[in-house]
């Protein structure tokens, strides 16, 4: 059975989609790149009609493991683990934002593709799209 043909995507997420697999390409962690497109083709699969800035979550869930040393969080900083991965999402986070305002994404695609990496770790009981 053939794939639907995907929607052409807007320019915002082209640019935002290049700039974060440039990223994700020199993480120090060789999986990472691997893994966001894994991450992203699941999606597609499971959900074909998500939205754009769902789809850049996907693929931008764990930025702030690509980012410099001292620019990531790091786990030695936590006493707790869930700790840690709340500041690992806040901060992937944080970068995505950064990159959509630079491409100049619409305030609402940027609002909900920050959501979902921000609680990307723990989900929302309220919120199936988590």
């Amino acid at each position: 059975m053939a794939d639907a043909p995907k929607p052409l995507a807007p320019a915002w997420f082209e640019a935002a989609a290049a700039l974060v697999r440039g990223l994700v390409a020199r993480s120090r962690v060789p999986e990472d790149a691997g893994h966001a497109e894994d991450t992203l083709c699941w999606l597609e699969r499971l959900r074909p009609d998500a939205d754009w800035a769902l789809r850049l979550a996907a693929l931008a869930h764990d930025l702030d493991r690509a980012l410099p040393d001292d620019l990531r969080v790091h786990r030695e900083d936590f006493a707790d683990y869930d700790d840690f991965k709340a500041a690992h999402a806040a901060n992937s986070a944080r970068v995505l934002a950064r990159i959509l305002h630079d491409v100049r994404a619409p305030t609402d695609a940027i609002r909900k593709a920050t959501y979902f990496v921000l609680h990307h770790e723990t989900g929302k009981p309220d919120d199936p799209a988590l």
